[in-house]
């Protein structure tokens, strides 16, 4: 994967206003609307005791009336480095949510790790561009016709600019298309097929990003029947392997008619 898809797991120091304690739940709530969420991978060396989404959902309540213009929302162990400036391990316990407010303002939210949940610091504006950008052009637009039959909500769907369509095997160049678009707040969609088709794993795979609010992707041929299809409204998190550059998670699952 190339430099700067990933968020450096090293920090600064950023100051805590006076915490707000969130409320314990005992399972991830996904979010069907709201802004774009991008997550870590697991914390390993500390106990994470809320999901990706809720994290992201008390910061949203601590930002008050300025939660509506917040476009995206990045929640990971730690910051980006200043430039030219020494790296600072980052506080037992402690993660960040980065906000990119629309039209592009950045602020950065400290969250502590607690038995109750998280407690939420007050919003800082950064120094320093911190939001991961990557560098990279748009995909072409136009996606080919998929050749497959499908519930309307999927053969109906906006057309977006399209990434590509990996075959069996993963294709890199394709998944990063579309996951620096989701960094960039661009529009995109990629199509994955497996042409085993086994019980485990979907035929089809369409993952959509209108370039605001979830990733949305259907999936067809779970369990191997070919007409099951769903939607699953997602967040994404990038992951440390330059074939596979992201996963899906904490989805809301929806079974098409």
């Amino acid at each position: 994967m190339r430099q700067g898809l990933v968020v450096a797991l090293v920090i600064v120091a950023a100051g805590c206003g006076q915490p707000l304690p969130s409320q314990p739940s005992s399972s991830p709530v996904p979010v069907t609307s709201g802004p774009t969420r991008i997550c870590a991978e697991p914390f390993r060396d500390v106990p994470q005791p809320v999901s990706c989404t809720e994290a992201i959902g008390q910061v949203l309540l601590r930002l008050g009336p300025d939660a509506r213009f917040v476009h995206a929302a990045w929640f990971n162990r730690g910051l980006p480095c200043p430039p030219n400036a020494r790296c600072i391990a980052p506080p037992a316990g402690s993660a960040y949510v980065v906000v990119r407010f629309e039209g592009g303002r950045v602020s950065v939210v400290p969250v502590t790790f607690v038995d109750a949940g998280i407690s939420v610091g007050a919003p800082e504006d950064p120094t320093y561009d911190i939001w991961p950008r990557s560098g990279e052009g748009g995909p072409r637009l136009g996606a080919p016709d998929l050749g497959i039959e499908a519930p309307q909500e999927v053969t109906g769907r906006p057309e977006l600019p399209y990434c590509g369509d990996e075959r069996g095997e993963l294709d890199s160049a394709a998944r990063r298309c579309f996951f620096t678009a989701v960094l960039d707040g661009r529009p995109a969609e990629f199509v994955s097929r497996n042409n085993d088709n086994t019980p485990i794993t979907p035929a089809f795979e369409i993952y959509g990003y209108s370039g605001r609010g979830p990733v949305v992707v259907y999936r067809n041929g779970e369990g191997g029947t070919s007409a099951r299809w769903t939607r699953e409204d997602c967040a994404i998190a990038p992951v440390g392997d330059e074939d596979t550059i992201f996963v899906t998670q904490e989805c809301l699952v929806i079974q098409l008619p």
